[in-house]
């Protein structure tokens, strides 16, 4: 916290001199997005959105609302950022999607994972975004293998624990305990 504390002092001194100028901002909220204060990060970037016009701290804002489970403010905010944006991550589309898809907005997280799609730089996110359109929909094999797709091809840790969390997820509403103890096993290979 000491290092946290001493970094946004400075960052505040930046804004201070420059008060205009969106990088300051940023690398305050990013700061508090990289130390874990996604509530703290959220509340200070939407604050200052209102004041400074930044596509990029509205993307931070967006992934910390979307970390602290407010699912309607976080997609409010990506879909601001994605209607003003060229570069949305594939990060970024997956956690909007995933909003969408805890709104029940099953369509319009469709058209997300049909950008995705078509991007294909990211087909870990793809698949996983499926497998969570599916299984809102109860389409629990296909949910499956779409997620397993997902995990066979994925290349990151933070994104192979979202998928084994999905998976867990799928298995527990089906009841099908053998499909846990499986993954289970799978985990600790």
């Amino acid at each position: 916290t000491r290092d946290l504390d001493s970094a946004l002092a400075l960052i505040d001194e930046a804004i201070e001199l420059q008060p205009d100028e969106a990088a300051a901002y940023r690398s305050y909220a990013y700061a508090l997005y990289l130390n874990g204060e996604y509530e703290s990060c959220s509340e200070f970037a939407v604050r200052t959105l209102k004041d400074v016009d930044d596509n990029d701290l509205r993307l931070i804002a967006a992934s910390a609302t979307y970390r602290t489970g407010d699912y309607s403010a976080a997609a409010d905010l990506y879909a601001r950022a994605i209607k003003y944006g060229e570069d949305i991550s594939a990060d970024d589309l997956r956690n909007y999607a995933i909003c969408l898809v805890e709104l029940k907005d099953y369509e319009t997280a469709e058209g997300v994972l049909e950008t995705l799609e078509k991007r294909g730089d990211d087909s870990a996110a793809e698949y996983y975004v499926r497998g969570a359109i599916l299984n809102a929909k109860g389409e629990y094999d296909e949910s499956i293998a779409s997620y397993t797709e997902a995990l066979e091809i994925s290349d990151s840790p933070e994104m192979s624990r979202y998928i084994y969390s999905a998976l867990i997820d799928v298995y527990r509403t089906m009841g099908d305990n053998d499909g846990l103890i499986d993954l289970h096993i799978l985990m600790k290979v």
